[in-house]
């Protein structure tokens, strides 16, 4: 057993080197959500696995950008565990972790309720279809708000969507 200053124990030393080299000394390691995370320099809550791959990457992530890990193990923050995806890619990456009875289930209470903040119900999504009709509804010059409530989405997405830094790949 390798133990590191910070208290944290490791079966393997490269594994020891590893956490030194990228986190221990310079920050406090705790868990949110199932994710290692720390105090950063201008004293924010930080995930791990976003500074490591900032760090590997040599550059800040976009809002756009998630850090997805590879082997579903939210505590493995080895770089060659992590890629960065857009968050649509992301979320449609997880789709399939969501029973077609669960998604029939957030969809009837989005439609049959008034929801305030029902974009952020887990497993809402647009489909092809919904994005051409929100393009075309976009054309109209209605409001982002008022598309975005009529889709379950905010209206960043509207947004996202009317600017092409999402779904560029349907025409």
């Amino acid at each position: 057993m390798f133990i590191c200053e910070c208290g944290r124990q490791f079966s393997r030393k490269c594994d020891l080197s590893k956490h030194k080299n990228n986190f221990c000394g310079k920050k406090k390691i705790s868990i949110h959500m199932g994710y290692e995370t720390f105090i950063n320099e201008q004293g924010k809550e930080t995930f791990v696995h976003r500074d490591v791959m900032e760090n590997h990457l040599g550059r800040k992530l976009r809002d756009d950008e998630h850090v997805h890990h590879k082997d579903e193990n939210k505590r493995n923050n080895d770089p060659e565990n992590l890629e960065v995806i857009l968050i649509t890619n992301h979320i449609r990456l997880h789709l399939h972790d969501i029973s077609r009875e669960k998604r029939k289930i957030i969809s009837d209470k989005i439609s049959n309720t008034k929801i305030k903040n029902r974009h952020k119900i887990a497993g809402v999504k647009l489909n092809e279809t919904k994005v051409l009709e929100i393009r075309e509804r976009l054309k109209t010059k209605e409001s982002l708000t008022s598309i975005g409530k009529d889709y379950g989405v905010d209206r960043t997405t509207i947004r996202s969507i009317r600017d092409g830094n999402s779904w560029v790949n349907i025409i």
